[in-house]
């Protein structure tokens, strides 16, 4: 993981997009400048840094595969924006403090990009992590619809002794043709079911798909019955 760093060799001050944190002793401990107030120039001090944290928020996205509890794979895009809130709590979590020297004119697109790595090692792999184990003891027909509110409070509850917030989060799975076929199948059948037309239903649902796909459905809940 890796930040923003400079070193500063003329007096500036904190702006207000920007978080900035200076440690006089090699990142041991860390100090957050406020906003608009002067950053020392650390000058003759060679453990003297100063780390500049976005103070807006960033975001991320990625594509991954997650298994149901039917041993059905699935593949889920994900977007999510975050915030780092608690810089002293986020700091820590750095990688390579003491190391980088960046100039004090770095641009907010210069800034975004170091924080790349962030999401793909720290914030993308937990909430991979907890789509996983959640969607593993779901049910691929009648999962809870609820489930990114779910995987956000799950992701926050994380991220907060980080000092980061997740703002939102967008949870898409998405299945094969095949799967979905069953998906709707079942669904549709507990419908006609419900109304006492399950017979019924079931003819409709044989005559909309090819006799192969009515075998894959029919074993499909036959193996969901035996678990």
């Amino acid at each position: 993981m890796s930040f923003a760093f400079i070193f500063s060799r003329c007096s500036s001050f904190a702006p207000s997009n920007i978080q900035v944190l200076v440690t006089v002793d090699c990142g041991k401990t860390w100090k957050v400048i406020e906003t608009g107030s002067s950053i020392p120039n650390g000058v003759g001090n060679y453990c003297y840094r100063v780390v500049m944290i976005p103070n807006y928020q960033l975001v991320g996205d990625s594509r991954y595969k997650v298994t149901f509890s039917n041993n059905v794979s699935a593949f889920v895009d994900m977007d999510y924006t975050y915030s780092i809130v608690e810089p002293l709590k986020f700091i820590p979590n750095g990688r390579g403090i003491g190391s980088a020297k960046y100039n004090t004119e770095a641009s907010k697109e210069y800034i975004d990009g170091q924080f790349e790595s962030l999401e793909s090692t720290l914030l993308d792999k937990k909430i991979k992590d907890i789509c996983r184990e959640y969607f593993r003891t779901q049910d691929v027909v009648d999962f809870d619809d609820a489930f990114e509110k779910i995987i956000f409070d799950k992701a926050n509850a994380s991220f907060e002794k980080l000092g980061i917030r997740l703002e939102s989060l967008d949870v898409i799975p998405t299945f094969s043709e095949q799967t979905t076929e069953a998906i709707d199948a079942a669904t549709a059948l507990r419908i006609y079911k419900s109304k006492g037309l399950e017979k019924e239903g079931l003819d409709i649902i044989k005559s909309k798909a090819s006799s192969s796909k009515i075998i894959i459905h029919e074993n499909t809940k036959k193996e969901k019955n035996k678990e």
